[in-house]
């Protein structure tokens, strides 16, 4: 008669690979959801303008859902690379730093100086931002500037700093009037892309600014001239892509 054979060590590998599999989840899980412990330290916050809630820390993260301007959420934690992570009507996800205003007075509020050198924001989270080209002629050479010519007058001009956000405001709707498009979709775009923070770099130094520009195509408008870290010029800029039939190269819409 045979007697059985030992069914320990077959149960004990078997128990190590459970283990393994779990131990390789749960860190995955952690990099992307908030903690049992960070959730127990929500902070109330509100959608500076409409706001996507991401499945990870980053734009190349899918959309879970998007809360339109003023919606309430929680923050649930800390920052991790420029995102929040948040929970908003049951979905819980990450968004952006800059699109978030948070009752402890976190989050981006915009405004600022021009110190360059040091300050990098956000920027639009690190999702992809203007796409269009260079401006290029016939030959393939970049244009090296634009043939209209900047605005002149109103109440702000180049050169300026330290604006206040309310300033900045102003600026991004005196631009929509210099050209003929909407206050309101003018000023929810810049929220999106950056804050409002005209110091603002995103995507990984790619893009610049307000309405966060690739500088070579910054340089094609009437404005590229001036500083892309100019709020006046970058709103500007923008303005006048958007009335040339260039809205649609934002992603922030």
């Amino acid at each position: 008669m045979q007697s059985p054979r030992s069914r320990g060590p077959r149960r004990f590998h078997r128990v190590v690979t459970f283990l393994a599999v779990v131990t390789i989840v749960s860190g995955l899980s952690s990099a992307f959801l908030p903690s049992v412990d960070r959730a127990a330290l929500a902070r109330d916050a509100q959608a500076l303008g409409d706001t996507l809630v991401l499945a990870g820390p980053g734009g190349q993260y899918g959309i879970l859902t998007v809360a339109p301007a003023g919606a309430s959420m929680s923050v649930d934690g800390d920052p991790v690379d420029g995102y929040y992570p948040v929970t908003y009507d049951g979905i819980s996800g990450w968004t952006a730093v800059g699109l978030l205003q948070v009752a402890d007075g976190g989050g981006n509020g915009g405004g600022g100086g021009k110190d360059h050198g040091t300050k990098h924001g956000v920027g639009n989270g690190g999702v992809e931002t203007v796409t269009a080209d260079p401006i290029v002629a016939d030959g393939g050479a970049p244009v090296e500037a634009a043939p209209a010519e900047p605005v002149t007058g109103g109440t702000y001009g180049p050169g300026g700093a330290s604006y206040s956000e309310e300033q900045i405001v102003d600026m991004i709707y005196e631009a929509a009037d210099n050209y003929g498009q909407s206050r309101d979709d003018m000023l929810r775009v810049a929220r999106c892309e950056s804050g409002l923070d005209p110091s603002a770099v995103g995507g990984g130094g790619a893009y610049h600014g307000l309405f966060q520009f690739v500088p070579s195509t910054f340089a094609g408008t009437p404005y590229g001239q001036y500083d892309i870290y100019d709020p006046w010029a970058n709103a500007n800029a923008a303005g006048w892509m958007w009335s040339e039939g260039n809205k649609s190269n934002w992603v922030c819409q």
